[in-house]
């Protein structure tokens, strides 16, 4: 029974991981790439003090100057104040960003199918024993 639950949970698991891949791609294809600047190192709210999260300073299309933080945080410093990096932002709303950088864009996809491989590795392995 628990190997048939271990199954269910990992195909879960590989459902979301593809959920956040396609997110990410749409994001990609349908936001605005563009640079910006770390203007600032925000905490995470009730973790540790050393998970950040940077707020970049960029501009729009229409040379409008806007401020917005990624929407995860990361363990250490990844950025520090004054570096330039790559953003992509929802011309919708611009306060939406994804932060053009494989640990932010990937992490979830990567824990999420790694779970769910184990899982069904698991669930296969019960059945067979």
């Amino acid at each position: 029974m628990a190997a048939y639950l271990f199954l269910i949970m990992g195909i879960a698991f590989m459902l979301i991981a593809a959920l956040l891949f396609y997110l990410d791609h749409k994001q990609s294809k349908t936001w605005v790439r563009t640079t910006g600047t770390v203007i600032d190192i925000s905490q995470s709210i009730g973790v540790s003090d050393k998970n950040q999260i940077p707020i970049i300073q960029f501009k729009d299309e229409t040379n409008k100057e806007w401020r917005a933080k990624n929407s995860s945080s990361i363990s250490g410093a990844l950025y520090k104040i004054g570096d330039s990096i790559i953003i992509y932002y929802n011309p919708l709303k611009p306060t939406e960003i994804m932060i053009d950088n494989i640990f932010y864009r990937f992490i979830g996809i990567f824990l999420f199918s790694l779970f769910g491989v184990i899982c069904i590795c698991s669930g296969f392995i019960g059945i067979i024993k």
